[in-house]
């Protein structure tokens, strides 16, 4: 009997679209593979990616650059076809840090929002199939970023108010990717 096994060093590129469960986005990135053992198929994985999504409306939507570092586990049914799975952690770099939102009230008051996004955590789990290097994936990330809040009514009314809170993101995204 013999073993298949899987390439000791892997590059791969990916795509997708996904949802926050709110609004549609995207997702792009690159992936490096490295098999430290001889006897497992476990690999360690660098991950690169940036999520986009409809970052005009007022909350959960901005785009971040995660950098990720985890652990890949792939099984190979034959020469041309596997299933892997992957598990990342690492930071995200908003690539939008600050935002503004303007709402309006029917009684010719508004409120200016100015949100400022600091670095912050993600972690991810995707599974897929690969078929002859092309890889179909499904991907699920969870994302949170420490921000500032500034706002003040009417543009006349100097009334800072200032808060700092922290926003949670999810992300599912089905992915087509492509490995060298």
């Amino acid at each position: 009997k013999t073993t298949l096994g899987v390439k000791k060093h892997e590059f791969s590129i990916h795509g997708g679209v996904g949802t926050d469960f709110g609004t549609l986005g995207f997702s792009t990135g690159l992936k490096y593979k490295y098999k430290p053992f001889t006897k497992f198929d476990i690999r360690f994985l660098l991950e690169v990616e940036i999520e986009g999504r409809d970052y005009n409306s007022v909350y959960n939507q901005f785009p971040i650059l995660p950098i990720l570092a985890g652990l890949n586990y792939e099984y190979r049914f034959n020469n041309i076809s596997s299933m892997f799975m992957d598990l990342g952690v690492g930071m995200n770099i908003p690539l939008d840090k600050s935002k503004n939102h303007r709402l309006n009230y029917d009684d010719n008051t508004y409120i200016n929002y100015y949100y400022n996004y600091q670095n912050g955590f993600t972690i991810s789990y995707e599974t897929g199939i690969v078929y002859n290097d092309f890889m179909f994936s499904c991907k699920l990330a969870y994302s949170l970023n420490d921000f500032t809040e500034q706002y003040y009514y009417n543009e006349d009314i100097y009334d800072w108010h200032y808060d700092s809170d922290n926003e949670e993101n999810y992300f599912l995204t089905l992915r087509l990717g492509y490995r060298f």
